[in-house]
């Protein structure tokens, strides 16, 4: 994060999300310092007081309702906006944030993440496969996929979805899609791509490094 500050500052930061394991008093006070804006995911036994000093497991504060949201409570030390509701199996999807609004929904852009997290290891580049430990070839290596995972993506907003009739699912991610036609692009010892293939990976590749057009 300290990184991306000092090469971007503050303001290319829309808001922060995390789940569970992303919370604690020093982050959410070093969030708050450098007026970076969040929505972070409590655990259900995470303490929080109200105005008037009374604490409460967040928990209890979403236990009779459902999409609800909460005013302000002192987490931490800092003042937050709560939002939550009760989930199957007895959990709960608690937000924590800087400012008001649908928390819940703004938490849901988190989602995107997973999809990333998915593309880059068992669906797509097989990153935990890497052998590789020094932190150094670690980071050009992320760099690399992180290009190759932007060029995938775009090539897959390319293609046509194929849709699953008894889901109405897309049968493959936007990004699975993608690879594959890179994957068949490049090899062209196993029979050389179609027509249609090499448009789509050339469209792609426009799109991906092209400044505006992602």
């Amino acid at each position: 994060m300290k990184q991306f500050l000092d090469l971007f500052g503050s303001r290319r930061i829309y808001y922060v999300t995390g789940d569970r394991e992303f919370i604690g008093e020093a982050w959410i006070a070093w969030l708050k310092a450098n007026r970076i804006l969040f929505r972070l995911r409590l655990r259900v036994s995470d303490l929080v007081k109200d105005r008037k000093g009374r604490t409460y497991e967040v928990a209890t504060l979403f236990s009779r309702c459902r999409n609800c949201y909460k005013g302000q409570y002192i987490l931490w030390g800092t003042w937050v906006y709560l939002g939550g509701k009760p989930l199957l199996g007895g959990d709960f999807l608690i937000i924590a944030s800087s400012q008001a609004g649908n928390l819940l929904e703004d938490y849901r852009r988190r989602w995107s993440i997973e999809c990333l997290f998915q593309a880059l290891k068992g669906r797509g580049f097989q990153l935990e496969e890497t052998r590789v430990v020094e932190p150094d070839r670690l980071s050009r290596l992320f760099g690399l996929l992180s290009v190759g995972y932007v060029l995938c993506v775009s090539i897959g907003e390319c293609l046509p979805q194929q849709v699953c009739k008894s889901t109405k699912r897309a049968r493959k991610s936007v990004a699975r899609a993608g690879l594959e036609v890179a994957h068949r692009v490049s090899q062209w010892l196993i029979g050389a791509p179609t027509a249609q293939e090499i448009r789509w990976f050339l469209g792609g590749f426009y799109r991906a490094f092209t400044p505006g057009k992602t």
